[in-house]
């Protein structure tokens, strides 16, 4: 039989919390999303009682995280964060990078080194198709003549055309 409060003990709350981040959308294969990504930071606890959560974007000064951060500067962002149990136990950082390209890539259509223009039918046209993005990178270009593809630097008789809009 207990005698008060003494006879009992509590163990000590010694383990970190631990948090996870989710974030909006996917990303492609490169792991670059294409518009505005939300990060939702989600800390669990072994005890009981507040847990805070703290984070940081590019190494930049500490916040309370109170709700969704989002990233919608193009490059790469680093999200760095960390919580704090109500015992005092420390979380060890953690960080994810999110990779932002919201610009499309341009494309540079010319025919025979040229820009795109009326021909006559005893042309040999040479069509080039150069790409770029600044960001990302360009993951795939693909070039058709009235639903046919082309190699890039493909040349076609003119004559085996038909006449009008292609």
């Amino acid at each position: 039989k207990p005698r008060g409060l003494s006879d009992f003990s509590v163990a000590a709350d010694t383990v970190a919390p631990v948090t996870t981040a989710t974030l909006s959308g996917t990303a492609n294969g490169a792991g670059w999303f294409k518009d505005d990504v939300t990060v939702t930071l989600t800390a669990a606890d072994d005890q009981a009682g507040a847990v805070a959560t703290q984070y940081a974007i590019n190494s930049g000064t500490p916040a309370t995280y109170t709700g969704p951060v989002t990233i919608g500067s193009e490059g790469t962002t680093t999200l760095s964060y960390s919580s704090t149990d109500g015992a005092g136990n420390v979380e060890t950082a953690q960080s994810l990078q999110v990779k932002l390209d919201k610009t499309a890539p341009t494309a540079t259509l010319t025919e025979s080194g040229h820009a795109v223009a009326d021909v006559v039918n005893t042309a040999a046209l040479k069509f080039d198709l150069v790409s770029s993005d600044a960001l990302s990178g360009v993951a795939e270009q693909s070039l058709t003549l009235d639903g046919n593809a082309l190699t890039s630097g493909q040349t076609i008789a003119a004559g085996s055309l038909a006449e009008g809009s292609h």
